[in-house]
This record gives structure tokens, sequence and C-alpha cells, in this order.
């Protein structure tokens, strides 16, 4: 999963370890403000899942992916207008 990203830019997560996306939840959150949405987790082959997420404005953002059968994990990803210019400094 990027660090960076842009708003209303597509982006892709991928999940290792399965390529089953039952009793898999994924969801994105503004951690300073009420957008929350789930995306839809499927096959990509190769044991492995694929979501791909979009923000709507920049701001840091909270990835989580739950399981039935494993822990929670989240990941955090802030959103900003221009990543190349910041991330090459």
């Amino acid at each position: 999963m990027p660090a960076y990203v842009h708003p209303h830019a597509r982006w892709d997560l991928s999940i290792t370890g399965t390529d089953d996306a039952a009793g898999i939840e994924c969801t994105i959150s503004a951690v300073d403000g009420e957008y929350t949405r789930s995306a839809r987790v499927q096959a990509d082959g190769d044991d492995r899942l694929r979501a791909t997420l979009t923000v709507p404005d920049t701001g840091l953002y909270r990835v989580t992916v739950r399981s039935d059968q494993s822990h929670t994990l989240t990941q955090l990803v802030f959103a900003g207008p221009d990543g190349t210019r910041y991330l090459d400094e």
C-alpha cells in the first residue's frame, strides 16, 4: 500500500497470504473526520487479494483489514496534492 496518495486518484491495496476474500473486510476512514467507506476485496492470483481505493480530500486516512481468521491490520496513508515533490526532498 502506498504511504502517499492523491485525492480522487485510484490506488491499489494488496493483501498477501490468501486468495480467498470470504471473511475479509476492508475499510478506509479519515482520521480527523467522518469519512468511512468499505472497499471490495477480490482475488488477484498468486495467493493475494486486491482492493482499489480512493480518498475524497487531502488528509490522513486509516485503512483497516479485518479477517475472521486473523488479527486486524491497520495502515495509515496520507493524501496530498503533489506526492512526488515531497517524497523526493
